[in-house]
C-alpha cells in the first residue's frame, strides 16, 4: 500500500500512522495538500522511492 498524503493538508492529522509491520509506503508532500498531493506532483526522490516499491510489489522492472 503506498500511502500519499500533503504535508499542508489538515486530514494528513488523521493518516494511517507509519509502521514496519507491512510492506508500505509513506509519503507526506511537502507544500501539497489533498488536491496536489499526486504521484505526477512528487519530487524526484519521491518518485524514486515510489516506483521502486511498485517494482518490489509487482516483481517487475518499471521502465
Amino acid at each position: 500500500m503506498a500511502y500519499i498524503n500533503g504535508a499542508i493538508d489538515t486530514w494528513s492529522a488523521t493518516a494511517v500512522p507509519e509502521s514496519e509491520k507491512g510492506d508500505a509506503e509513506w509519503f507526506f508532500m511537502e507544500g501539497k495538500h489533498h488536491g496536489n498531493a499526486r504521484i505526477k506532483n512528487m519530487t524526484d526522490e519521491e518518485k524514486e522511492r515510489f516506483t521502486k516499491a511498485m517494482e518490489r510489489w509487482l516483481s517487475m522492472e518499471i521502465d
